[in-house]
């Protein structure tokens, strides 16, 4: 009997820290994306539910994209382009979400840093890695390749880390002209 629950437990233990393995409740990243070749910056504010991302070296400028979590709405605009939103399909919406996934296995291991897949076939496939913070109960994701309806849209990694958020303006957008996309 304690040989087979011990080998429940160890079956289940990769589900349980996979539900626990969460973001901090405000931070800012810079990224690079490999496809597109870009820089990317983002602004992760999980306590009032938005995020913000600004690919390019001007965070201040366009194209922007910022998901508020709580409408469960996305906001993108272009340059020279009207600001447009869309609705954000419920099973995307959980990928935006503090924690990683419940359904995200441990898919292996960089250099002691655990890498997880959350793979929903002809929907989703997101890999990331992730790296404890010092003296947090948080984590960096500092790799991301997502694919979407199986076409790859970008590979990412993440050269800096910030608690907290640097440029809180960028947050503070006026979504009233926004149109339906």
């Amino acid at each position: 009997m304690k040989v087979f629950l011990g080998a429940i437990f160890v079956a289940l233990a990769p589900l349980v820290l996979c539900s626990q393995i969460c973001y901090p409740p405000q931070s800012t990243t810079v990224g690079f994306l490999t496809i597109s070749e870009t820089h990317s910056y983002s602004i992760n504010d999980y306590t009032n539910g938005k995020l913000y991302f600004s690919p390019g070296n001007d965070i201040f400028g366009e194209p922007w994209t910022l998901v508020d979590l709580n409408a469960q709405r996305t906001y993108h605009k272009e340059k020279d382009q009207d600001c447009v939103y869309k609705d954000i399909d419920p099973e995307v919406l959980e990928l935006f979400h503090q924690c990683i996934p419940d359904d995200a296995v441990l898919y292996g291991n960089i250099d002691g840093h655990d890498m997880y897949l959350t793979d929903r076939p002809g929907s989703i496939k997101w890999l990331m890695a992730v790296t404890p913070i010092e003296n947090t109960p948080y984590y960096w994701r500092f790799i991301s390749r997502f694919e979407f309806h199986g076409q790859l849209t970008d590979v990412g990694f993440v050269y800096i880390n910030n608690l907290g958020i640097l440029e809180p303006s960028l947050l503070e957008k006026d979504l009233s002209v926004c149109v339906p996309a």
